[in-house]
């Protein structure tokens, strides 16, 4: 979801909507980051998404991959990794998160658990 910050800019929340009434509830709100690729796991229990440092003009941004277990606190899965997520999906099982990253122009694919990173 996308809602209005100083200087004109955008910031990006995780929200649940719910279908019938249209209610909107937050589950995923950083100060210091947007939030983004949300993928529900298959058992509905989970989010992985993409969380993008909010860059300055001395530091650049940093994407990383997070998970959040619904009643939990998120997890960040990528912290140590020298590229950036960009794409993300569960495998049919729920046993592990597929996930494209940007190295050098190219997309390799990778599997990443979501319990541990």
């Amino acid at each position: 979801w996308q809602g209005p910050a100083p200087a004109a800019a955008r910031r990006t929340t995780l929200v649940r909507i719910d279908v019938p009434t249209g209610g909107r509830s937050t589950i995923v709100d950083d100060a210091g980051a947007d939030v983004g690729l949300p993928a529900i796991s298959p058992d509905g229990q989970s989010v992985a998404y993409t969380r993008e440092t909010i860059s300055t003009p001395h530091e650049a941004p940093r994407i990383t991959l997070c998970v959040l277990r619904f009643g939990e606190e998120p997890a960040e899965l990528t912290a140590k990794w020298d590229r950036w997520p960009t794409s993300v999906t569960w495998s049919a099982d729920g046993a592990s998160l597929i996930v494209t990253a940007d190295d050098n122009g190219r997309g390799p694919i990778v599997t990443v658990d979501p319990a541990s990173g």
